[in-house]
């Protein structure tokens, strides 16, 4: 492969339709990296910035949507100065096609990750799943992942209801169930809501010594969206990326949930469906000191007005 360092386009720079996009991505990857085909679906974007890589995978959609118009997590990389491949989907394809089959056999055969220091594959739900099955083609590699399915095949996860296209395709073959790809890995972090059923059932899937569970608890399908908005996912690839990462440093950085609305509206949710009136009380006067939250202030004003000698939570 070779080097690249793409750029966010401009205003000047519009790309309204898919052609156009990826003819932006492979004209910043022209001088010295690469935007490749994997048959008709699929796409392998790799820039090279130095001896450690992160390995991403994203929808072609989902990249347009995001400020830069560029691939999940290439800008961050490129400030970090890592190198970064991102395999990229024309749609819900859970990257099952034949021909990422054979890019990664490829990259196994030319030896292409043992010229890196360390390599982590990150991904999340469809990603995340991509994420933990090609992996293996890494020995010795990090897995973070959020909400990652183990597989969509019936046989082997017949709780799961969602997306239920995928669960046509074919997870028995090449790079297939993601949990047995991950034998190899150095560590596997796997970020899930234990509250969430699905995501619960399919994390359960992932045993091993090396694979770590971490709780996002009543994120739902938020997880991710929650982990970036409160800038804790770049500080959670680093530490995995640089060997340093523990369950005591995501729990640290996950106190931040506590500023983040999506959590505790569902945290006011959950104690208000149990009726824990007590509970529901304390949670609506800690976030009216912190913050300026008007939904919790409000039902605490109107909890202690239904109290006798309420004191009212000053403005």
């Amino acid at each position: 492969m070779n080097a690249a360092s793409p750029r966010a386009s401009g205003p000047d720079r519009p790309h309204d339709d898919r052609a156009e996009w990826l003819a932006m991505l492979q004209d910043n990857a022209a001088e010295d990296g690469s935007l490749t085909p994997l048959g008709i679906h699929h796409w392998a974007l790799y820039t090279e910035a130095g001896g450690q890589l992160l390995v991403t995978f994203d929808t072609i959609s989902a990249a347009r949507a995001r400020k830069g118009a560029l691939p999940h997590l290439c800008e961050f990389a490129s400030v970090m100065g890592w190198s970064y491949l991102c395999i990229l989907a024309d749609g819900q394809t859970w990257f099952r096609d034949p021909a990422i089959y054979a890019f990664f056999d490829a990259q196994i055969k030319d030896d292409f990750y043992d010229g890196f220091d360390h390599v982590l594959f990150y991904g999340s739900g469809m990603s995340g799943y991509a994420a933990a099955a090609y992996s293996v083609a890494a020995p010795g590699a990090s897995v973070l992942t959020v909400a990652p399915r183990a597989s969509m095949s019936p046989a082997r996860v017949p709780f799961e209801t969602r997306d239920r296209p995928a669960r046509r395709l074919d997870f028995t073959v090449r790079y297939g169930f993601a949990p047995d790809m991950l034998r190899g890995a150095r560590d596997v972090w796997i970020m899930r809501d234990p509250f969430h059923d699905a995501d619960a059932a399919q994390a359960a899937l992932f045993r091993g010594h090396h694979i770590s569970t971490l709780n996002l608890r009543y994120m739902g399908e938020r997880a991710e969206t929650a982990l970036e908005e409160l800038e804790i996912l770049p500080k959670l690839l680093v530490a995995v990326m640089n060997g340093q990462m523990s369950a005591g440093l995501f729990a640290q950085l996950w106190r931040a949930r506590r500023k983040f609305g999506g959590y505790l509206k569902q945290l006011l949710l959950r104690t208000d469906t149990a009726k824990r009136e007590t509970l529901s009380y304390a949670i609506c006067a800690n976030v009216a000191r912190r913050t300026r939250a008007p939904r919790f202030r409000k039902r605490l004003e109107e909890m202690n007005a239904a109290r006798a000698g309420a004191v009212k939570i000053p403005a």
